[in-house]
């Protein structure tokens, strides 16, 4: 049950990213992390680091902010979403063996207490 509610969520910020697209007729790689970190995070220091993704050559966009509580909100524990957007999937693979990455990643992954991560591309419109 717990996945369904996770697919439902996922789903509407996908939505959300295809329909609120720059260029609609640009085909993008979008890379979408959920993430609940601990309790003893720094969240400022890996605001920081995180803004910084936008400085890797193959990182076209970087958008993170914090998940607002509602009242539609299904999964409480994820408290932030990072979207990284790539010209395309090879952009993402080449992103995820960057040593800037590589390094913030591992300093933070004892304050990462759950992560849901989705890859796609963008789908072009018909008109």
């Amino acid at each position: 049950m717990h996945s369904t509610f996770k697919t439902i969520i996922l789903f509407t910020l996908l939505t959300f990213i295809l329909t609120s697209c720059k260029n609609k007729k640009q085909d993008y790689f979008y890379h979408v992390l959920m993430i609940e970190f601990s309790k003893d995070a720094d969240i400022e220091q890996i605001t920081k680091e995180i803004l910084k993704f936008e400085d890797i050559p193959t990182v076209k966009e970087v958008r993170y902010g914090n998940i607002k509580p509602h009242n539609r909100n299904i999964i409480q524990n994820f408290s932030h979403c990072l979207i990284l957007i790539f010209d395309n999937e090879k952009g993402l693979q080449e992103y995820l063996k960057d040593p800037y990455h590589e390094k913030i990643y591992e300093k933070h992954k004892p304050y990462i207490a759950d992560i849901y991560t989705a890859d796609f591309n963008s789908i072009s419109l018909i008109e």
